[in-house]
């Protein structure tokens, strides 16, 4: 991948006199939809890989305007999950986070609810243990989230789900399970729905 540092760098300082905050980050992730406005219902303008440098000009809760440039210095601009984010140094080193996350989860659960008239309740479990290098006591904020996939009668139909909780750190270790629910339309089992993507993040 070539390096576009110097070109972010040029925009950061036409930018800098407009904007209190930009940084660099690191994309964390392959085929992350980057979109026209702050949510997921808005167009998706472009996708980026893991490891595809991008400057962030703002930031709205979750979401994260961004600049970068692929494809032969094209230029792209939009909004990210910033989950997705990992900061990075001018100097093309990341920076070290001060934790280590590890996620887990079993297959997504189905469980029908068409007797009451609202489809299928869908959801999975992710696991996470997010241990600290210093041992003190404090609270965190664990962002986790999912991608679906579901079969549909003439097209994939896509959702998305997440839910951000507070923990409590204790001896520089935090763990638990978030339930993330997928509420369907329509009946489905655990056979059709598909787990396309999970992860969590430390905010």
């Amino acid at each position: 991948m070539k390096n576009f540092a110097p070109l972010l760098f040029s925009l950061f300082c036409i930018l800098s006199a407009n904007a209190s905050a930009l940084d660099y980050f690191n994309v964390n992730a392959d085929k992350v939809n980057v979109r026209k406005g702050p949510g997921q219902n808005w167009k998706v303008v472009a996708q980026v890989d893991a490891g595809q440098l991008v400057l962030e000009t703002q930031r709205a809760g979750q979401w994260s305007e961004i600049f970068f440039v692929k494809n032969s210095n094209r230029k792209f601009q939009g909004w990210i999950f910033n989950a997705f984010l990992t900061p990075q140094q001018l100097d093309g080193s990341e920076k070290k986070q001060p934790y280590q996350l590890d996620v887990s989860a079993l297959k997504p659960v189905c469980t029908d609810r068409t007797v009451v008239g609202i489809g299928s309740l869908c959801y999975l479990d992710v696991s996470f243990v997010v241990t600290f290098e210093d041992e003190s006591t404090r609270q965190t904020k664990i962002n986790c989230w999912a991608d679906f996939v579901v079969p549909g009668d003439k097209e994939v139909v896509p959702i998305q789900t997440s839910d951000t909780q507070l923990y409590h750190v204790l001896g520089g270790k935090a763990e638990g399970v978030m339930r993330l629910n997928a509420g369907m339309q329509r009946r489905v089992d655990s056979e059709g729905l598909n787990l396309a993507y999970y992860n969590c993040a430390v905010e």
